[in-house]
């Protein structure tokens, strides 16, 4: 990411910047395949930016409610104000759409309906818009975050709630995926949920699994929550689990009181990179980040910048989906002589598959030997630098460093470079150096 100052001779104080990215070339990838997600505005140039950063879903919410909520698309009963150029356009530039229809956001003249005469005017809802898309859009969910959209919560402000609990929910869900279904059977429906009184655990008490074709983690500590949702979705029969809403962090890399650069944020960007293979390797099909454009309403920033351009954080989700899109299937590796190392493996439908490894350990002078060299490979860092390749005798050692490595090889190739990874023997030369020591009684922080 290049960041060009701007300042006016004569005028102190003024600057303004503006920045530009350097991407690899992208790999195709089907929209269907995809496990790259975000919350994006329905413009043209951000779209077509994003687009080319890699990302192929897209999900109604922040800048882009107004395509999908109840209370905008239907604000006059049984009128419809369809969005139909905003979803040409996504379909234009290769992303699949979840339509976030958010029942619990009701337009003002259901205000004074009784709550069964409300749920049965958002079935009908629900039905005009699958109907509507259908063709152009399979996914849906009938709310986003359906644990925060109770009583009391801080997202109702004055609106009354549609439910309280996970037995008002399922029947609000049943109805309304009957509708959907009605519509078109072959629509997706999303539940969006998160870990307690409205977990799967608790919502399949009151509702069959049967009505759900993905469950959806939406909240922010993964990648366990993701563990924790695949147990379940696979325990009732449930195909795919995502991972929308979250918010692996993108702070600003920098601020404009902080001249030039700083380049601590690269621990910010391994921490994007690790969060999001283990992810993956705990059972999320997809992935989307929240959000593509700050809106105001988040204390997660965004990855695009006020000039189009993306941000640093933005330029790494574009390097993670060069490397790793379009898997069909991934798994951790048990590293046998080599505890401190985290490593996964990525097959991808294009006939490579993808290791991503780093060391626990935080210092420089760290590698692995390999007791039989790697062939026909290529490494990678994290921002896809090409940093080595097998070469006619086979790579015999990998250098790490406090970095995170992605060897690209063959499928067919890829048994044996996983065992050699397996059976890799792990060096550090030096320890890292404390910065800094903390005392505290007997014991002390390094």
């Amino acid at each position: 990411v290049f960041v060009a100052e701007l300042t006016l001779p004569g005028v102190p104080g003024y600057q303004q910047d503006t920045s530009f990215s350097v991407l690899p070339e992208p790999r195709k990838v089907a929209p269907s395949t995809s496990a790259f997600g975000v919350y994006a505005t329905p413009s043209e140039e951000a779209v077509r930016i994003l687009a080319r950063a890699g990302f192929h879903w897209t999900a109604t919410l922040t800048s882009a409610e107004v395509m999908a909520n109840w209370g905008s698309v239907e604000s006059t009963q049984g009128k419809y104000a369809w969005r139909d150029a905003d979803v040409d356009l996504f379909r234009r530039h290769g992303f699949e759409v979840m339509m976030n229809l958010e029942g619990w956001s009701y337009p003002g003249w259901a205000k004074n309906l009784s709550r069964a005469e409300r749920t049965k005017a958002f079935a009908r809802y629900v039905e005009a818009i699958v109907r509507h898309y259908r063709g152009k859009v399979r996914y849906f969910t009938f709310a986003d975050e359906i644990h925060n959209k109770i009583p009391g919560s801080h997202m109702l402000w004055k609106t009354e709630a549609s439910w309280s609990n996970a037995k008002e929910y399922a029947a609000w869900h049943a109805v309304a995926y009957a509708a959907a279904k009605r519509a078109n059977p072959d629509c997706q429906i999303v539940l969006n949920t998160e870990p307690g009184p409205f977990g799967p655990d608790r919502l399949f008490r009151y509702m069959s699994p049967k009505m759900v074709d993905v469950l959806a983690a939406n909240y922010y500590p993964y990648p366990n929550t993701i563990r924790e949702f695949k147990r379940e979705a696979d325990s009732v029969g449930i195909k795919h689990v995502w991972a929308p809403g979250v918010a692996i962090l993108t702070w600003p890399m920098y601020f404009r009181y902080e001249k030039p650069l700083k380049n601590g944020s690269a621990g910010e960007l391994r921490h994007i990179s690790k969060t999001l293979v283990r992810t993956f390797a705990a059972g999320a099909d997809v992935f989307f980040h929240y959000t593509a454009t700050y809106v105001g309403n988040t204390n997660v920033y965004s990855i695009f910048e006020h000039d189009s351009s993306l941000k640093r954080g933005g330029v790494q989700f574009a390097a993670l989906a060069w490397l790793l899109d379009g898997f069909k299937q991934v798994r951790r590796i048990p590293m046998a002589r080599a505890s401190l190392i985290e490593a996964y493996r990525f097959d991808r439908r294009d006939g490579q598959s993808v290791f991503a490894l780093w060391s626990k350990l935080d210092s420089d002078q760290q590698s692995l030997a390999f007791h039989t060299p790697l062939k026909d490979v290529v490494v990678y860092d994290r921002r896809t630098t090409r940093r080595a390749a097998s070469g006619k005798n086979g790579l015999a050692t990998l250098a790490l460093g406090d970095e995170v490595r992605f060897i690209v090889v063959p499928t067919p190739e890829a048994g044996a470079v996983e065992q050699s990874l397996g059976l890799a023997r792990y060096q550090a030369s030096a320890l890292p150096h404390a910065e800094k020591v903390q005392h505290a009684g007997r014991y002390a922080l390094l």
